[in-house]
This record gives structure tokens, sequence and C-alpha cells, in this order.
């Protein structure tokens, strides 16, 4: 097995964190358009640092395991309790017609969809095309086509357009890892490179403000001015990766990592549980402020973390049996 790489679990961790934090209602819009600007494309980043060509089909058969079968699984849980508590039929059918169309049972699983596409679209170019400068040409103007499809708002079904685009994060994570195996940095150059990540992120917000575009929000296919949104987001993607390699061996931040390393199930679960404790007080007739719905996302951590640990446990037990 590979050694896993710190500060890539780090950068997850932070991620999964500013994902809640950004999908809080009453978070101000300066910060919420501040995380939405790359959070995202943080995930395809690093999933395309790690990416190793494989042939087509081996490929497909990873993909299946690695973000279809969780997408499923999760799926069914959420739908599951969804309808225990609650007893909406209306709302149950909603929910395995998402499922169905590759939308997931819970918003946030549209990225396992996402990423199945992702990866197998730019493997099989990877694995087609020879050619190093065809193959970048080949992937840009794809993404470029899937962009005017989500400005038409077509192929939303299966997230397959949506995805299409998103590839240019994943491809740049991939081109990224090139270069960085060259160079050998400290954390001085580090820290420049976070501050530079940081100040081009905020001018491509205040040009957005000014200019009325969107910013980017890739589950709603919104990616307004698109060369304005890409430097947004590789500027606060970088800024998060070069902030994580300089933190990487501080203690402060290992719950951090150990949200990262476990991210398959941080993500998905760090959203629901919150969403669903605050829809079930609500439906008994408590109103939830700003404080409670801060602490539901808190309990969702919580809860994740024992979830994780009773996991490994279980593992471990039968590993050594």
């Amino acid at each position: 097995m590979a050694k896993r790489l710190v500060w890539i679990d780090l950068a997850k961790g932070i991620g999964v964190i500013l994902m809640v934090i950004g999908h809080m209602p009453s978070m101000p819009s300066v910060i919420h358009d501040w995380i939405f600007s790359f959070h995202m494309p943080l995930f395809f980043f690093l999933s395309g640092y790690l990416f190793s060509k494989k042939k087509v089909a081996d490929c497909f058969k990873t993909s299946i395991k690695n973000y279809l079968k969780p997408y499923v699984i999760y799926s069914i849980v959420f739908i599951a309790v969804d309808y225990i508590s609650f007893r909406n039929t209306n709302d149950l059918r909603t929910a395995i017609e998402r499922f169905l169309l590759g939308q997931g049972g819970f918003d946030v699983l549209w990225f396992f969809t996402s990423m199945f596409w992702v990866h197998n679209i730019y493997n099989f170019i990877a694995e087609t095309v020879n050619d190093e400068k065809f193959k970048k040409v080949a992937i840009f103007v794809i993404c470029n086509i899937a962009y005017g499809f989500t400005i038409l708002k077509l192929g939303s079904s299966f997230k397959f357009m949506t995805s299409v685009v998103s590839m240019l994060f994943f491809a740049t994570g991939v081109e990224f890892k090139k270069l960085d195996s060259t160079r050998m940095a400290n954390k001085k150059y580090y820290g420049r490179m976070a501050v530079w990540g940081g100040i081009v992120n905020l001018l491509c917000l205040v040009i957005m403000h000014l200019t009325g575009w969107s910013v980017l929000d890739i589950n709603s296919q919104q990616y307004g001015n698109l060369m304005i949104t890409y430097i947004a987001a590789m500027s606060g993607v970088l800024f998060i990766v070069y902030i994580s390699r300089i933190l990487e061996n501080y203690r402060i931040v290992k719950p951090i990592i150990f949200v990262g390393e476990n991210s398959l199930y941080f993500f998905p679960l760090t959203t629901y549980i919150p969403v669903r404790i605050v829809s079930l007080l609500e439906l008994n007739g408590v109103i939830v402020n700003g404080v409670g719905k801060l602490l539901s996302k808190l309990i969702g951590f919580v809860c994740t973390a024992v979830i994780v640990k009773i996991k490994n446990s279980i593992i471990q037990f039968y590993k050594y049996k």
C-alpha cells in the first residue's frame, strides 16, 4: 500500500470543514462565496494529483468500487432513515427519483457520481491519446463544450456535463503533480505561494462581485465566467495546498488530518446528520436558531468521528483475530 501524503489528508480535512461551514444558512455571503469559489475544485484537484493511469476496464471497475458503491449505499441508507423518520411518501418518491438520476438520495452525494465520470473520462483520454499536447487541447475543448451545455442547462442527469467541466480541476491536479515532483521547496516558498494564491483568489472574487458574475456552484451547474471561475478556484486550491504543506507536521492539526483520512465518511455524514437533526427538532415544534444549527454541525462531526472509530475498531478486531 502506498504511503499516505499527510498534506493531502490535511487539505481534504480542511475542505470538508469548509464545506460544512459553507452550507450553513446563516453564513455571511462574503464567506459563503469565498468557500464556494474553490472548496469543491479542491477535491477534484487532489484526486487528480493522486491519479494514476489504468487500462480503461480496470479504471471503470475501480471507479465503481470507489464512487458508485458508496453512492448507492449512502443513498439507500439516507432514503430509508428519512422515510422512517418523516413518513413522507412524496419526499420518498422525490429522493428515489434523484437517486436514479445520479443526484443522490441527499444533495451532497452528487459528488460521488461526478467523480465517477471525471475519473473514467480523463483516464480514457489519457489511455487512448499518446500526444501530450493534443491530450491537453482535447481536454480543454471538451470541457468548454460541456460548459456551453451547462449554460443551456442541458445534460444535468447523472451530473454528466458538470462533471466534464470539473475535469479541468482534475487535470490541473495531474499537471501540478508533474511540476511538483521536480521542485524541492521549503516552508518559506510554501508561504509565499499560499499568500499569492489567497490574493489572486480574493481579486477574482472582487471582479465577480463588480461584474455580477455568479460564484461557482458545481452541483447547480453554475460556473459564471469560466476563465475567472477557474483562476479563482485554482488560486484558492493552491492557498489550501500550501497552507497544508506548512502545517502538516504540527500536532494541532491532527484532528483535521483524521477528518481528511476518513473523508469518505465525514464528507456525506457531517452534512446529512446536522440537517436531519434540525428537521426532526422543527417537526416537533422546536425553533432552531443560528446557535442551534451550529451545535447540530458539531454534533454531526462528533457522531461521524464515533462511527469512524467504531468502524476502525471492528476492522482491527477481525484483522488480528
